[in-house]
């Protein structure tokens, strides 16, 4: 067994829409409401709601699976820049120095 599967398997088990692009149609709507968007106007950002139809499906030609939906989503809440850091988990665990299990730390520039 892999030394990630614990953290594939934590991964494969998150549940759907804990991001709003993930959302429904109606979700989206009220988001947007709720921020005062309309085209360019109100808080941004503004096609984020939809990133996974312009970026996933558009750009990159990609299917609508919920496997491809699923790692779009996680992929996104977890992206930092040019790393793919388990950023939104390691708010979710304690700050305590003794208990924590994450290094903040950031490259400077890009892996190989």
């Amino acid at each position: 067994e892999s030394k990630y599967a614990p953290y594939i398997n934590y991964l494969k088990n998150q549940p759907d829409g804990r991001i709003p692009s993930e959302w429904s149609v109606v979700g989206k709507k009220l988001m947007r409401k709720i921020l005062h968007q309309d085209r360019y106007v109100g808080l941004p950002p503004f096609n984020a709601l939809y990133r996974f139809e312009e970026k996933w499906m558009k750009e990159c030609n990609g299917e609508d699976t919920p496997l491809a939906r699923s790692a779009f989503f996680q992929f996104t809440a977890r992206d930092e820049d040019n790393l793919m850091v388990p950023f939104f988990d390691m708010h979710n665990h304690s700050n305590d120095p003794k208990k924590l299990n994450a290094i903040p730390a950031k490259p400077k520039k890009k892996g190989k």
